[in-house]
């Protein structure tokens, strides 16, 4: 069985979007646990072209710092998105709704066990 898909077809059927993933990506992460109750976490990823969803290329890294006092404690600082104010992850075509941007962020966070 043969199947070709045409491109100038104005058909919303998802045999286009089947494929339409990055031709490459990556995922990198790191854990480590520092000397005075310090923990560290940093993740990169990159992700190439999406060419159905209009999504660029991007490089992002995120990286969170937490300090655990004691074993009810931890403090953390994170912070998202690092390397750009923001980027294009998604833009449907399909159906009706605003594409998906992530902006950078940084977050406080404490958490108390119980």
């Amino acid at each position: 069985m043969r199947l070709s898909l045409d491109r100038s077809s104005s058909s919303a059927n998802t045999l286009g979007v089947a494929g339409d993933n990055p031709e490459h990506q990556f995922h990198l992460h790191s854990a480590t646990t520092l000397p005075a109750n310090l923990q560290l976490n940093w993740t990169t990823r990159y992700v190439h072209d999406v060419p159905f969803s209009h999504a660029d290329r991007y490089l992002t890294a995120d990286l969170r710092l937490a300090w655990k006092p004691d074993d009810h404690l931890e403090i953390a600082l994170s912070g998202h998105n690092l390397l750009d104010a923001r980027h294009r992850e998604f833009d449907p075509e399909l159906i009706d709704s605003k594409p998906t941007e992530i902006q950078r962020s940084f977050h406080l966070t404490l958490y108390r066990h119980f």
